[in-house]
């Protein structure tokens, strides 16, 4: 009994080891600590953890998000596609002012081409009508004036041309963007008109394209943003878009401006020489009326100073008497019967010969006098037939060269070769 103890103490005491008992504790320690994690876990996965609609959730999110991008997108394609636009009509714009200034242009180069025919013409004037005049003077001055002309309207289309070629780099820098841009609008249909887009692009998709629960924030599309719809490179395409057209119309206005100028300054100027022209030939009518009646005049000259002449011979010879001395009467002879017995006195010498002589010596120097002025008459009356033919060829020369201004001012003739 002293050696085994009591049934009581037998059946308290433990038989197992207690290293062995203790381990069989642990691993229900342990296992007690893993089912309140899991608890804890299941807990937190209640309410964590995604519901089995996930899947469907997003790809509705993913859905609304796109179209929301493609939306933004569809508005920064209508911008720029209306921009573009824009572009091709200003182009149309500019080309029309560009056929103005290169029609004004041809019609200078025409009246150019009109003034040095028109002194071509008048050079052709006899020497005697070559001299400088006026309308040589208003010649020169139109002609001048034209190439001063013509020079501001080339260096206008040289301009007109820089600015198309911008314009054309514009439009196919746009044409790059809206394509680059479009790629993501196969599924859309982007014909909205150009006013149903505002500025805050993201508000009005956010309240008219999306549903509550779709509604995301997403960057305006007024800021440029690399990775939004509104890429700096749309930015600057516009900016450089509307730059480019606002130049063009500045371009446009001042080539009208310019082309109305030239037309109503030649149109002055023309008017001017055509007066000249006009104001020369009649002076030269003036002048050929003139020298017509001088002409007149000269020929009645001429016809008094011959029949003078004629009257003066007449008178001499029957100063002189007959040529024969046997055709002498009594009466004329210097011996005759008077006189003979007259001059048997000293000093009583008869003078009839000597006045006889005399007077016939007059009547040859009034012949020799009157047959010169026939003479310097007959020369003035060829230099004046000689002035009057000048007169009518220079006259018909201006006469043709002012009709040839005035049949071509229309300009509806070509230049042929290259002027």
């Amino acid at each position: 009994q002293s050696t085994w103890g009591t049934d009581s103490e037998l059946i308290s005491s433990n038989i197992g080891p207690q290293k062995w008992k203790n381990s069989t504790l642990n691993n229900i320690n342990f296992t007690q600590q893993l089912i309140k994690s899991s608890d804890r876990s299941c807990c937190l996965g209640r309410s964590n953890d995604p519901l089995p609609s996930l899947r469907d959730v997003l790809v509705e999110l993913s859905n609304c998000e796109a179209t929301n991008y493609a939306r933004d997108v569809r508005i920064v394609a209508i911008r720029l596609r209306d921009s573009l636009i824009s572009t091709n009509e200003e182009i149309k714009k500019i080309m029309k002012s560009k056929e103005l200034n290169e029609k004004s242009l041809e019609n200078i180069r025409k009246d150019i081409y009109l003034c040095y025919e028109t002194q071509e013409i008048r050079a052709s004037r006899p020497s005697r009508e070559k001299d400088q005049d006026g309308a040589d003077d208003l010649l020169h001055a139109e002609s001048m004036h034209l190439r001063y002309q013509k020079k501001e309207l080339e260096n206008n289309l040289n301009h007109i041309k820089i600015q198309l070629l911008q314009l054309d780099a514009s439009r196919s820098r746009l044409e790059k963007v809206l394509k680059e841009r479009t790629r993501v609008l196969d599924l859309f249909n982007i014909s909205i008109g150009s006013g149903n887009y505002t500025k805050n692009n993201s508000k009005l998709s956010s309240k008219t394209y999306l549903p509550r629960d779709c509604v995301t924030s997403r960057p305006s599309t007024s800021t440029p943003d690399p990775l939004s719809s509104f890429t700096p490179e749309c930015a600057a395409s516009l900016q450089n878009a509307d730059s480019e057209r606002n130049k063009s119309q500045i371009l446009r206005t001042q080539t009208d401006n310019l082309v109305d100028r030239i037309q109503r300054l030649h149109q002055s100027v023309k008017k001017s020489v055509n007066d000249g022209l006009t104001r020369k030939i009649a002076e030269t009518v003036t002048l050929k009326q003139q020298l017509q009646l001088s002409s007149a005049n000269t020929r009645t000259a001429v016809n008094r100073a011959e029949r003078w002449m004629s009257a003066t011979q007449l008178a001499r010879g029957y100063l002189q008497g007959p040529t024969s001395n046997t055709d002498l009467l009594s009466r004329e002879r210097l011996v005759r019967p008077l006189i003979s017995v007259n001059q048997r006195h000293p000093g009583n010498q008869n003078p009839e010969a000597r006045e006889l002589i005399k007077g016939g010596d007059s009547l040859y120097e009034s012949l020799v006098a009157t047959s010169k002025n026939i003479g310097l008459l007959q020369m003035g009356n060829r230099q004046v037939h000689q002035d009057l033919m000048d007169k009518n060829c220079a006259l018909r020369i201006d006469s043709a060269a002012l009709r040839n201004r005035r049949q071509k001012s229309d300009h509806r003739w070509t230049l042929g070769a290259p002027f």
